[in-house]
């Protein structure tokens, strides 16, 4: 079934990808997989549209599962595709997971990229997931320059956190001298 509409996609992408979300609602076997097959032959011929359909689904439309695998294939090929996509999954498992290897992969091919998106993301754990998979991807390719990005981290963040407890102790001992 995979095989037909992977061609039917070439064709037809729209009916190929109602297809399968029939086969997805429907609940069988191996549903996420035939869609993220669907997808992943459409993105590979159309990206835009692609992209532009995926934005259009209402919440719950495609699994999280579905869109990882989509984005975890993607990511080799179009790399920027599969970050929009990546970016429209909600925060959680599956969507942590889906930037996080899309980051791997470009700081294997391209790492200054990986970056600018690490900081185009806000605090919290998928930004945490980026950098842990920046730094695995880097160590593929330049093991040195993981070790030093991991280094320099590791030292902002015992510079944070001393900054921080120094922080709190002036303010304790500003308000011991004043009473207050």
């Amino acid at each position: 079934l995979q095989n037909i509409l992977v061609q039917l996609t070439e064709k037809d992408p729209r009916r190929a990808v109602t297809l399968a979300l029939d086969e997805l609602k429907k609940g069988r076997g191996q549903a996420a997989n035939l869609m993220a097959g669907v997808m992943e032959a459409w993105v590979s011929t159309d990206p835009k549209s692609a992209l532009e359909w995926c934005r259009q689904q209402p919440k719950g439309t495609l699994s999280g599962q579905t869109l990882q695998q989509m984005v975890q294939g993607l990511a080799w090929n179009e790399p920027k595709t599969a970050m929009a996509i990546a970016q429209l999954m909600p925060d959680g498992e599956h969507g942590n997971n889906a930037i996080a290897s899309v980051i791997s992969q470009l700081a294997q091919t391209d790492a200054p990229s990986a970056l600018e998106y690490i900081e185009s993301l806000p605090k919290g754990r998928r930004r945490d997931a980026a950098n842990a998979a920046y730094l695995q991807g880097l160590a593929t390719t330049d093991p040195e320059a993981a070790v030093r990005k991991a280094f320099a981290s590791e030292i902002q963040e015992i510079a944070t956190i001393t900054k921080r407890k120094a922080d709190a102790k002036t303010q304790t001992d500003k308000e011991k001298l004043t009473g207050v």
